[in-house]
């Protein structure tokens, strides 16, 4: 068998399971704090575009941050979950600023 004799494929299928399992952890915890935001965002009308792009960015940024967790690259992922928190951040305070919260 050669090289493949020091490999273990179930060790390797495990590691990308658990980085599964991670991900859908970490994005219900996201969605904890984003979804009731998002929410009173639509309730409320808020219409300015920037909370619009916001929003969008959170979008990608979360799902960026999810195939960048499947993928196991684990330096390069934190600017993907900082934009998605950021962005809830910005929404919030657009709402507290504007009077609709």
């Amino acid at each position: 068998m050669g090289f493949l004799q020091n490999r273990n494929p179930a060790g390797e299928d495990f590691a990308f399971a658990v980085r599964i399992t991670r991900a859908l952890s970490n994005t219900t915890e996201a969605a904890t704090y984003a979804v009731p935001v998002l929410a009173v965002a639509a309730i409320s009308g808020l219409r300015s575009e920037s909370a619009k792009l916001a929003a969008l960015l959170f979008v990608m940024g979360r799902a960026a941050y999810t195939l960048l967790y499947y993928s196991g690259i684990s330096f390069i992922r934190v600017p993907d979950f900082a934009l998605g928190t950021v962005s809830i951040f910005y929404i919030a305070y657009v709402l507290l600023v504007s009077g609709l919260l």
